[in-house]
């Protein structure tokens, strides 16, 4: 009779050993040990996880803080997540091109126009983020009712929204920071200032949410403040990040701030596209949720649960993605695609092993993961049934965000913004509604929207990225 170990030996290595990152791969140039392989993607996808995990696990401590305020205040948070996500589309789809320019530059060893192309984005982040946070901020009670809001939350929803809105500015100049410094592989950096950032955010939310220590009771305006003082408090360790001269991204680099046409051009190449799958991916999710609002505040507490798990699944996805970003770029700059490859095929396994552990904690904890956001017998166990789809969710999930950052990360992000449009913008809204009004599933028939969208997707990333047209775009 076989042991255990004789049994998961060969699986392992035939899921992580040398021969099936390299399967298929043609090449003259020395391949590192498969042991120096995974290292490198720890290294970068470590702190990456991390950071974004802890994010998110803050993220449902603040929803948790709100929701002993009652249904109606964790709707309100829920409602307006799309239209924060709208107002930051367009720098999250700059940072793109700054992390691909940026690794691509040093895979060069060009620190001199890494720092300019570094230079470049910080202004037009904080011009970008200035002119769109201040347009929803003046827009917001309009935006949130067509969002879904219903009368019994859309003060407290507005409240919240203008005040986040406010500190967003200061967020914005920091994730342009981050994205930079995940291009050079600097990791351990964003990490840090997110999870200092966002402990500051937990303690005031303790503090102002629920008035202890003499802090005024505010509630869901505490939320609000706390997440300002936050994004602030990242903004400033991100600078501090770049003030060493030790640093290859150093904020005194003695390159001129004046905007440089090649440099632009460089990083909104791979930004315009991405800021096409950013309209599309905030088109499609902001339907999404109006279909799902429609349902009533109960239905929508019970999703904004399901929706803190999955980007629980989701900070995995980004931070096994991040470390395929940079480690795609940065070989693509050495002419080595043969290692970018082998990276991206590294960092698939590792995110798809880290979200099945995930999965299966989701399923078998899901009542008590329920009842931490709420009292409501109603809403927990409309949350635990969404979640068991969540589990199985996540698997696909990860492996196609992990695809999605390698293509990126090559420059390739013209064909994600199709794919976005396509399958996020038309097909899951449209499954969505017909399961959840016309076939009567309700709040289930729109999580399966969401499946089918998902892995759709990641069969269309994966034949992409096989056919292998990303390997000659020049930055």
């Amino acid at each position: 009779m076989r042991s255990a170990k004789d049994v998961a030996y060969p699986l392992y290595n035939h899921f992580f050993g040398a021969g099936s990152l390299s399967k298929g791969l043609e090449t003259n140039e020395p391949l590192p040990d498969t042991c120096v392989i995974y290292k490198n993607i720890l290294k970068r996808a470590g702190p990456s996880s991390v950071e974004m995990v802890l994010a998110a696990m803050m993220a449902i401590i603040d929803s948790i803080m709100v929701g002993t305020l009652g249904p109606a205040h964790l709707s309100a948070i829920g409602i307006t997540t799309q239209p924060k996500f709208i107002a930051l589309a367009l720098i999250t789809s700059l940072n793109y091109g700054v992390t691909a320019v940026v690794a691509r530059r040093k895979g060069e060893k060009d620190r001199l126009r890494a720092n300019l192309a570094f230079k470049n984005a910080l202004w037009v982040s904080f011009v970008i983020a200035l002119v769109m946070n201040t347009l929803a901020i003046l827009f917001a009670e309009p935006l949130l009712f067509f969002a879904g809001a219903k009368n019994d939350y859309i003060k407290y929803a507005v409240s919240y929204f203008q005040i986040t809105l406010a500190g967003n500015v200061f967020a914005s100049v920091s994730l342009t920071i981050n994205a930079a410094q995940r291009g050079v592989g600097n990791n351990k950096i964003t990490m840090r200032t997110n999870l200092v950032a966002n402990i500051v955010k937990i303690l005031f939310n303790y503090l102002l949410i629920f008035g202890v220590w003499g802090f005024p009771r505010l509630e869901i305006q505490g939320a609000a403040i706390a997440t300002a003082i936050g994004n602030i408090v990242a903004l400033i360790m991100s600078m501090e990040s770049v003030w060493s001269s030790d640093s290859f991204l150093y904020l005194r680099f003695a390159c001129s701030w004046k905007p440089h046409g090649p440099t632009l051009k460089s990083i909104f190449k791979v930004s315009s596209s991405a800021a096409a799958d950013q309209v599309f991916q905030r088109v499609g999710m902001f339907t999404y949720v109006k279909i799902i609002a429609e349902l009533g505040t109960f239905e929508m507490a019970a999703h904004q649960i399901c929706m803190n798990m999955l980007n629980m699944s989701q900070a995995l996805g980004d931070g096994f993605g991040v470390a395929a970003s940079s480690l795609v770029g940065e070989y693509m700059g050495a002419k080595r695609i043969d290692l970018s490859i082998i990276y991206n095929r590294g960092t698939m396994r590792c995110s798809l092993a880290s979200s099945i552990l995930f999965g299966a904690v989701m399923a078998i904890f899901r009542m008590p993961i329920a009842g931490l956001f709420t009292r409501d017998p109603y809403v927990i166990l409309m949350a635990s049934n969404v979640i068991l789809m969540v589990a199985v969710i996540c698997l696909v999930q990860t492996s196609r965000i992990t695809l999605d950052y390698s293509l990126k990360g090559a420059g390739d992000t013209f064909y994600s913004a199709m794919l976005t449009m396509t399958s996020l913008m038309i097909l899951r809204p449209i499954v969505s509604w017909v399961a959840c009004y016309p076939m009567g599933f309700g709040l289930p028939g729109a999580w399966s929207g969401l499946l089918i969208d998902q892995c759709l997707r990641l069969f269309l990333l994966q034949r992409r990225f096989r056919r292998g047209r990303w390997t000659g775009i020049q930055l």
